[in-house]
């Protein structure tokens, strides 16, 4: 049974960062597995696992996240364990970032993988794992001077360890970074190069990733109709599961909102600007005024979005 408890959480971690609901249904099995048998650390383990994917719901299951965290805390602590209590404070800083509470996921993914390098051998993983997050929380804070510098410095140690899975999410997921630089030719040659899973038929976070490379180049180098050229992948992700995480729906709807008004197509930004605000969420209100500022450009919208920006920033600071 400590082989399958075993199984179930090494499936659990990393389906979870590939195919969220696949993950979960294993992390469902291990935990109930884990609460038969009796185990601690591996309730703990589970119960972490769980968070995270609570967390992926939204803001609104924040409660239900901190008190998961709280009880596997307080396992790692009775167990004397200080590698689960750095995974605990690891998982706080991942659940932070998708219940939009960015600056708190920044300083905890950051300590978290301090911990990890300085004190815990074999983490290879979890380090990945944390710096993606920290980058993704640091380019939601706009701390993009920070954001540029460890781009830079994790790309060189990804390809001095000949880390595949790691260089194709700072490629995918940082692919922005070199729009920002005025390198296109360096963000195409990125996006086109960096590992993809195959294909199996289903649509995972990397594909996700992809898709919004793909977006912000056509965005940025001005292609005709990019939000026509784009549907049909927009309507896969709309269709797969990956709508059910809270942040990749708003973010989903930000990108497609954006290229609706790059091509004119008014009536569909309005359709993503209304789901936006479904979301109740300052960052996604923030990115509603912002297309509604775009599809109307007048001072009152403007000022709309200009007074988003600011709460965003009281809040995320």
């Amino acid at each position: 049974e400590l082989q399958l408890l075993e199984l179930h959480k090494a499936v659990a971690t990393g389906l979870s960062a590939v195919d969220y609901i696949r993950g979960a249904d294993f992390n469902t099995r291990g935990l109930l597995l884990a609460l038969k048998t009796g185990q601690p650390r591996q309730v703990a383990w589970s119960l972490l696992i769980e968070a995270a994917l609570r967390a992926a719901e939204g803001a609104h299951r924040r409660p239900v996240v901190a008190r998961l965290l709280a009880e596997a805390g307080r396992i790692a602590e009775a167990e004397g364990d200080d590698y689960l209590a750095t995974y605990v404070r690891r998982t706080t800083g991942i659940g932070d970032y998708l219940t939009g509470h960015f600056a708190e996921a920044a300083h905890n993914m950051a300590f978290a993988q301090k911990a990890f390098r300085e004190r815990h051998a074999g983490t290879v993983w979890e380090v990945n794992n944390l710096r993606l997050f920290l980058l993704m929380s640091l380019r939601y804070l706009g701390r993009m001077r920070e954001l540029n510098e460890l781009v830079d410095r994790y790309t060189r140690d990804a390809e001095i360890r000949g880390d595949r899975w790691m260089q194709a999410g700072l490629a995918r997921g940082m692919n922005q970074i070199w729009l920002l630089r005025d390198d296109v030719a360096r963000a195409r040659a990125l996006q086109e190069s960096a590992w993809s899973p195959p294909d199996t038929g289903f649509f995972h976070l990397q594909h996700w990733y992809a898709l919004l490379g793909k977006g912000g180049l056509a965005l940025y180098t001005g292609e005709p109709e990019p939000f026509s050229r784009l549907a049909e992948a927009l309507a896969v992700v709309e269709r797969s599961l990956l709508m059910r995480i809270q942040i990749v729906r708003v973010e989903h709807h930000w990108m497609a909102g954006r290229l609706a008004i790059a091509e004119g197509l008014v009536d569909e930004a309005r359709r993503r600007i209304r789901r936006l605000r479904k979301e109740r969420v300052v960052y996604a209100n923030l990115w509603a005024d912002l297309l509604a500022a775009g599809v109307d450009p007048r001072p009152e919208t403007l000022r709309g979005a200009l007074a988003q920006s600011e709460a965003a920033c009281n809040v995320h600071a």
